[in-house]
């Protein structure tokens, strides 16, 4: 499997994942999608993203906003996870989550994974697999995130 079907595949289950909270909002889903969300954010940042921003001053650009979308996510669950359920702003604000989360993977997958193509050989793409899943391993929220 190439790490693009691999990424992608993920993506598929953080948006399976909002379409369970649609239905039934728990801050456990929230919590389900942060998981995934969090080593493969560090994954691909380790992993795949550093090539594709070495090749052109355009992918790098593309990589940087990447990188801050991440941290954005990032931000929207601190403020998510300072709340409760039963709180106002609770759903609106993971809806707000969810939709910057799908602009991001259209993104990663409509364009980023475009330039991986130019950058990535099919067989590397398929080796950077088995990295991108070590670092997932190697990923470990920080102290506060317990």
């Amino acid at each position: 499997m190439k790490v693009t079907e691999r990424i992608k595949k993920e993506h598929e289950e953080v948006k399976e994942l909002f379409e369970q909270f649609e239905k039934r909002p728990t801050m456990k889903l929230v919590k389900q999608i942060k998981d995934i969300l969090d080593p493969h954010h560090y994954a691909e940042e380790e992993t795949v993203f550093p090539k594709v921003a070495a090749e052109t001053e355009q992918k790098a650009e593309l990589v940087r906003n990447l990188i801050a979308e991440h941290e954005a996510i990032e931000l929207l669950f601190n403020d998510i996870f300072e709340m409760k359920v039963s709180d106002d702003m609770f759903e609106s604000k993971v809806y707000v989550l969810q939709e910057v989360v799908e602009h991001h993977t259209k993104e990663e997958e409509n364009v980023f994974f475009e330039h991986a193509k130019e950058v990535y050989s099919d067989a590397e793409l398929t080796k950077a697999t088995q990295a991108f899943d070590q670092a997932k391993e190697e990923f470990s929220p920080s102290p506060d995130e317990g």
